[in-house]
């Protein structure tokens, strides 16, 4: 048989399930069988009517032979479709050399009866459809041969090929060749009808599966043609060999199937290691339909814990969009598949681990073809591969739900979902490190008088519901731009960045949030009205650091606590400030003696033409171990006056001066500025204190610019005075730091020997949008000019600033412009960076 339906049917990519499953396979069956029917009847009356003699022997051998080539046939499983691969072909060849031609088409018709009929008997409807649209398909197929035969030889006679007249042989495989072609094109034509697929690559598909056989058929029919001369006993002496030819076909057959399951099978097993039980059930579903072909493959998996899960999926249809949750049996069994269609054969395995039963694999094909010993040991390996997988899938979501429940844990309150303590310190130092002069940032901590009593009188149940509707109510009313956390016990915290102008009051916003939480609140049956005090504490941005915030506004809010007020500002607290300053010296004193609590963030100072840095100014910063990231405004005024402001201040010019020699090694040599505190500007000794710490760190004196006050160089003229003279005559160069801020008038600079001037940032805001202030800022630049000084305009934040400081004749300048206070290391990448900074001053 050169081509069934079932030869075609290996591309189906969406088999339909019927006899017709449409108006145009019907018409096709009956086109079919009524070409079949005529082309006999015509044969059949051809033959008697012009006496063509047949001898009854030779007339059932031909018909012994097409059955023959029929029975002798070959299954091959693809996409639920057992694939028929038959001899048809041969047994053209050897009909026509046994009867004329005229009798081909009711010997092929009888034949296929023969070969196809068992087929009809307790069949099911699509079963005898197609067996019977097969017969007809074969009976059309002898037709075509026949009238092929008729174009290039007599009909009337059988065709004998000898040594010495071959040319009958080129008849013979003519016909053979018009037979294939119309009974594959014919069964191609009904499975692309039933199946919707394209004709051209259903037709392609049974070419390519008969591909083999025909590359074997040809030499056999030449061989047939051959002995058949001798006549048609002649082809007896040639069964052995034909079955000999048959059996080494099917082995072929056998080892290349084989050899596509056990590869299809290592794929499939391959295509198992996903991460979630939907990917790693369609990864098998697909595995099954690709390695043993079933027209459907459906799976059951019920997790630990979870409803049963079906996953179906039928041919080559795409997995369906959505899982269906069906409920365990009482035992707990997995409940039966659920396949569509008419039963074919059902094979199904267990899906264990660990010897029990979490599901099952059905497959079931159609046509029913059984499977083979090596397709029951593949199949028994795949769904253990599958239970495998399906449960390490399901491990590892629990696994990925378990780490997700734990980084929501560690960033979020369990009881209230708000932020955590740890959560709201590094979330709110990320927004302050982006903030600038222009933002505020407000914190504001609450805390609920009298919720000891809650768990006492009621219990904790009650306190961690209170707790949580008390959570629900802050989280209702945040806006954007807060944050929201729960501290413990029962703080929380409201962190606020605000950018807008007019800023939000948040005192007021305090207030608003203190009444939601004192509204009433059922709590185990009974209502209680609860009561919150809260501290409030403002900064600019980029000032302070959570930590910080969060201790002084807990020095607020116990203010609010003890004097009953609700709500009470930071700033607003007697003495706060005064109440830090013993615990900071003491902590600063610690810090000194610490390595790694004092380090140093740079300013770079550049020409305000180029941009191009020109010095840095060292400034100090604090990492305290409880309060986070100190700021020199946070401890320096506390630290001014002490006695600890001169060993601090020498540590800063340590650190510094460390900073100057690691850039002399990458060929920098910019100086580096550091500010002097009031008790050092009079001590008769720093002359020789900074000489010590230049010479051990070998940096030239020219390269450290010290900062000094201009209301402390106010102090005590005449010592002022020799100090700065012994400095500057050792070669340090003497900065005078926020001048025009301080008592003294520009004769200040007649007075005492400096090399810099540097202009407060409040006179560079205003010069541009005042005019007396832009002249104050003239009359110092001209004077410093007349004296030889150099002039440092600090605070440049807008360009309009920078153009009238140029216009002015003011060619330094530092500022958010142009750098924000960096880390050493990024400070020091910048200025290897920038062109032409080997040298500066």
């Amino acid at each position: 048989m050169a081509g069934s339906t079932n030869d075609i049917e290996q591309a189906v990519r969406r088999p339909r399930i019927g006899v017709f499953p449409s108006s145009t396979p019907c018409v096709l069956f009956y086109v079919v069988g009524a070409l079949a029917t005529v082309g006999i009847a015509t044969s059949v009356a051809v033959g008697l009517s012009d006496r063509v003699p047949v001898a009854r022997l030779d007339l059932a051998l031909a018909i012994a032979l097409f059955a023959g080539s029929q029975l002798a046939r070959v299954y091959h499983r693809v996409r639920g479709e057992a694939i028929m691969l038959a001899w048809g072909e041969v047994g053209i060849v050897a009909v026509l050399c046994v009867v004329p031609a005229v009798w081909l088409p009711p010997v092929v018709a009888a034949g296929a009866l023969i070969g196809h009929g068992f087929r009809l008997v307790g069949a099911t409807p699509i079963v005898r459809a197609r067996a019977l649209y097969t017969m007809c398909v074969l009976t059309v197929g002898g037709l075509a041969a026949g009238l092929a035969t008729t174009l290039t030889a007599e009909p009337t006679t059988t065709l004998r090929v000898t040594p010495s007249d071959p040319s009958a042989l080129l008849v013979l495989l003519l016909a053979a060749a018009a037979y294939y072609a119309t009974t594959s094109g014919l069964s191609a034509t009904w499975a692309a009808t039933t199946t919707d697929n394209p004709l051209a690559i259903v037709w392609g598909s049974a070419v390519r599966a008969k591909r083999f056989m025909l590359a074997i058929a040809v030499p056999v029919a030449v061989v047939i043609a051959f002995v058949a001369a001798s006549g048609p006993a002649a082809l007896a002496a040639l069964v052995p060999v034909l079955g000999l030819t048959h059996l080494t076909y099917v082995h072929r057959r056998r080892i290349v199937d084989e050899r596509r399951m056990w590869s299809s099978l290592a794929d499939g097993l391959r295509g198992l290691n996903q991460l979630d039980e939907a990917s790693v059930a369609t990864a098998a579903l697909r595995g099954a339909l690709d390695i043993f072909g079933p027209a459907e493959a459906e799976l059951t998996w019920r997790g630990p814990g979870r409803p049963v899960k079906r996953y179906a999926m039928r041919g080559n249809e795409p997995p369906p969009g959505s899982e269906q949750d069906q409920p365990a049996s009482d035992d707990g069994a997995v409940p039966p598949a659920r396949l569509s269609g008419p039963v074919g054969l059902h094979a199904q395995r267990a899906l264990t681990v660990g010897g029990e039963q979490m599901g099952e694999l059905h497959l079931r094909f159609r046509p029913a073809l059984p499977l083979t010993s090596a397709d029951e040991l593949a199949f028994s390996t795949f769904a253990d591969a599958v239970a495998s997988a399906l449960h390490d899938a399901g491990t590892h979501r629990r696994l990925q739900d378990l780490a997700a429940r734990s980084a929501f844990d560690a960033v979020n309150d369990p009881l209230t979902g708000l932020c955590t303590r740890s959560t709201l310190v590094a979330r709110g130092n990320a927004e302050l490190s982006r903030g600038d002069g222009n933002r505020t940032v407000s914190l504001v901590l609450f805390d609920v008088d009298g919720f000891r009593a809650v768990n006492e009188t009621l219990n904790y149940d009650a306190g961690d519901h209170l707790l949580r509707q008390l959570g629900r109510r802050l989280a209702e009313r945040r806006r954007d731009g807060e944050l929201l956390g729960r501290l413990g016990g029962d703080e929380f915290a409201l962190l606020m960045v605000d950018d807008a102008v007019p800023r939000t009051d948040p005192v007021a916003r305090a207030r608003e949030l203190a009444a939601a939480l004192a509204v009433p609140v059922e709590v185990a049956g009974v209502t209680l009205a609860v009561e919150a005090s809260a501290g409030v504490v403002t900064a600019e941005a980029n000032t302070s650091e959570v930590a910080e915030l969060l201790r002084r506004a807990d020095v607020a809010l116990h203010t609010a606590k003890s004097t009953g007020s609700r709500v009470v500002r930071y700033d607003a607290v007697a003495g706060g400030p005064s109440r830090d300053r013993p615990a900071l010296l003491a902590e600063l004193r610690d810090a000194l003696a610490t390595p790694d609590q004092l380090g140093l963030h740079l300013q770079l100072t550049v020409d305000l033409r180029s941009a191009v840095p020109v010095s840095a100014e060292a400034l100090a910063r604090w990492q305290h171990p409880r309060r986070g990231l100190l700021l020199p405004a946070e401890f320096v005024p506390a630290l001014e006056y002490s006695e600890l402001a001169s060993g601090f201040t020498l540590h800063v010019v340590d650190l510094a001066l460390r900073v100057a020699a690691q850039w002399s090694t990458h060929g920098v040599d910019l100086p580096i500025s550091v500010n002097l505190c009031a008790r050092c500007i009079v001590n008769p000794q720093l002359s020789e204190l900074i000489q010590d710490r230049l010479d051990r760190h070998r940096v030239a004196p020219d390269r450290l610019i010290l900062e000094m006050s201009e209301s402390v160089l106010d102090r005590d003229g005449s010592l002022v005075r020799r100090v700065i003279e012994d400095l500057r005559a050792s070669g340090v160069q003497v900065s005078v730091d926020d001048f025009g801020t301080g008592s003294a008038s520009l004769s200040f600079l007649t007075r005492f020997a400096v090399d810099e001037v540097k202009i407060d940032r409040s006179f560079v805001a205003g010069m541009t949008e005042s005019a007396e202030t832009a002249a104050i800022v003239r009359t110092t630049v001209d004077l410093a000019k007349d004296l030889g000084l150099r002039v440092v305009a600090a605070g440049v934040e807008r360009t309009e600033q920078r153009d009238a400081l140029l216009e002015l004749g003011v060619h330094i300048g530092q500022g958010y412009l142009f750098h924000r206070p960096v880390e050493t290391g990024q400070a020091t990448s910048i200025i290897l960076a920038a062109p032409g900074t080997s040298s500066g001053g």
